[in-house]
């Protein structure tokens, strides 16, 4: 509520801020004459259409703006701790993905193999992954016997991603 309004000079990126529990947004940049970020990642499904004055008279575009009410991530918790460093996110067979790491880090994958990355810490990180091909192949989980099944804390959105099967993914 009016996080930004009326600011003159903001307009810092930020477009990796995770919106997934946030219920209201209104007149977030009203009058704020210099911002003109791109939005369009974040996750609102809790908000089902624009704010009221969320950007009037602000330079934001319609083109830059979530998309009210949905969320097209897939968006998941794990705790690491400092013998996990190196984590394998238990996903493959995917055609095109795109993962925020959680910690300031994001890779592309085409390889439909299990992707790694190695953190500099142990903590909690929220992991997002984003499907980027026409056809939304997400993949396969396969949490079923894989080191990193009990590092799992929660799954907050499934996304849009076109899943392959879950046969086995969680037992």
């Amino acid at each position: 509520y009016y996080m930004f309004g009326y600011s003159s000079d903001f307009n810092g990126d930020i477009s990796s801020w995770n919106t997934t529990t946030v219920t209201n947004m209104e007149a977030m940049f009203l009058d704020a004459a210099a911002f003109n970020q791109d939005l369009t990642g974040w996750c609102v499904s809790n908000i089902s259409s624009e704010p009221s004055s969320f950007s009037s008279s602000s330079p934001l575009s319609d083109a830059d703006k979530p998309a009210w009410g949905t969320c097209t991530y897939f968006i998941s918790t794990w705790e690491l701790t400092s013998a996990d460093l190196t984590f394998e996110l238990p996903l493959k067979d995917y055609a095109n993905i795109t993962i925020d790491w959680g910690d300031g880090t994001s890779t592309a994958h085409t390889d439909g193999n299990f992707p790694t990355h190695t953190y500099g810490s142990s903590a909690t990180f929220t992991i997002t992954v984003a499907v980027n091909d026409a056809a939304k192949d997400i993949g396969e989980m396969y949490l079923n016997g894989h080191a990193s099944a009990t590092l799992i804390r929660t799954i907050t959105n499934w996304g849009e991603g076109k899943w392959e099967s879950f046969n086995a993914a969680f037992s």
